[in-house]
């Protein structure tokens, strides 16, 4: 049997998801990044995230993303190992397909419900009038 790696993943953009458009729709390339700081540890583990958000929800994150802004990402995932340019090893991960994405704080404060629309995230054949994104408001979950 097949398996397959999915993750929901919180973390905070490098920088702006911009929208871009090719012959399928829009789409936006977004990368963010995550930290930890393991027990008995004094040095915080950065992760490096990134993958491609399309259709509508690109289009909520290219209005709502800025540099810095707190994003929820869920999706199925891959590990990459590469080189620093100091010649020590280092992980990626990639969303290889990204099925919800979401703003949850942009300039240090919460994008509620009045910010973005709430409900159910579209499926493939939603038209350009149900713009709803994928995840419900922040005040519903008590955040």
């Amino acid at each position: 049997m097949p398996t397959i790696a999915t993750a929901t993943v919180i973390g905070h953009l490098y920088g702006p998801a911009e929208l871009k458009t090719n012959e399928r729709g829009s789409y936006c390339r977004i990368r963010f990044w995550t930290s930890d700081k393991v027990k008995g540890q004094d040095e915080k583990k950065f992760t490096s995230w990134g993958g491609v958000v399309n259709g509508p929800q690109a289009e909520w994150m290219a209005r709502d993303a800025r540099k810095g802004a707190l994003v929820a990402v869920s999706g199925t995932i891959r590990l990459d190992k590469f080189k620093k340019t100091d010649g020590t090893e280092s992980y990626s991960i990639e969303f290889t397909r990204i099925s919800e994405a979401r703003v949850l704080e942009r300039e240090g404060k919460p994008v509620d419900g009045e910010d973005v629309p709430s409900g159910p995230a579209p499926s493939q054949g939603a038209s350009a009038s149900d713009d709803t994104p994928p995840f419900a408001p922040l005040r519903d979950l008590g955040v």
